[in-house]
């Protein structure tokens, strides 16, 4: 199972540096979103960066596992709030498939890498029994 999260938190770490990645470059497709959604300018920067900081996380927590937890953390809430803009926006479902997918992998990403820093124990160390 350890193999396939890695693979699932690489693939969030991708996902998430694209999207961001995509918001920053001002893409039209992105600023036409944000625009629809009645949401400043501003705005579509702020989630960008916040995309590419949980990617970053996501992707260096490979190695450096309390910082894959944080990590799914922010980008739990950058999904929650782009599924709630979409249901606010009685959108299709079209288009709550992706963030309530990559949702559902953040939260099993996540939950292991708290799994993984509870057996080690609090210091980051293996526990003593």
């Amino acid at each position: 199972m350890n193999a396939i999260t890695r693979v699932l938190q690489t693939v969030l770490g991708m996902v998430f540096l694209g999207a961001g990645g995509s918001k920053l470059a001002a893409l039209p497709k992105q600023v036409e979103a944000f625009e629809h959604f009645g949401l400043p300018d501003w705005f579509r920067r702020a989630i960008g960066s916040l995309e590419i900081l949980g990617a970053v996380g996501m992707l260096v927590g490979l190695v450096r596992r309390r910082l894959a937890a944080f990590a799914s953390v922010g980008i739990s809430a950058v999904l929650l709030g782009a599924i709630s803009t979409h249901l606010r926006e009685r959108d299709s479902v079209r288009h709550l498939a992706l963030p309530t997918a990559l949702l559902g992998i953040n939260t099993l990403v996540g939950w292991r890498a708290v799994r993984a820093l509870r057996a080690r124990g609090a210091g980051g160390k293996p526990e003593q029994v």
